[in-house]
C-alpha cells in the first residue's frame, strides 16, 4: 500500500471512529439503547482506533524511508 492510500485509509477511519462517537455520545445522552448494543459500538470504536494506531505506525514508517 503506499504511503496515500494509508493516508487515505486513515482519513476513512477517523471518519468512522467519529461517526460512532457521536451515535454513542447519542444513545447514553438520550438514555435509548440496550447494553448491547452500547456494547458491541464501543468495542467497534476500540478496533477503529487500534486500526488508526496502526496505520499511523504505517505512515511513520514510510516518512522515516523517504
Amino acid at each position: 500500500m503506499t504511503k496515500e492510500k494509508l493516508i487515505n485509509h486513515l482519513e476513512h477511519l477517523r471518519e468512522k471512529h467519529e461517526k460512532l462517537d457521536h451515535e454513542i455520545d447519542h444513545m447514553e445522552a438520550t438514555n435509548v439503547f440496550a447494553d448491547d448494543n452500547i456494547h458491541n459500538l464501543k468495542k467497534q470504536r476500540l478496533a477503529l482506533r487500534d486500526e488508526m494506531e496502526a496505520t499511523s505506525l504505517k505512515i511513520a514508517d514510510f516518512e522515516k524511508a523517504a
